[in-house]
């Protein structure tokens, strides 16, 4: 099981809409989602879930406005 691991954005970088943020949390939610589909113990796919559960968090977050 392998993912890319790449920095995350500073909050005074960003510039997008809410909308463009939550669809980029969406997409990380998303390849967590996958890597489950590789998880052999229980502890890798208790972790990707929760991954993905704070991703899609965020994504909601972003919706709202409160990131």
């Amino acid at each position: 099981m392998s993912a890319i691991i790449e920095p995350f954005p500073r909050p005074e970088r960003l510039t997008t809409s809410g909308a463009d943020a939550a669809a980029r949390y969406t997409r990380r939610a998303q390849e967590a989602f996958e890597l489950l589909a590789q998880a052999t113990t229980e502890l890798e796919r208790t972790t990707l879930c929760d991954i993905a559960e704070i991703w899609l968090d965020m994504a909601e977050s972003a919706l709202l406005g409160r990131i």
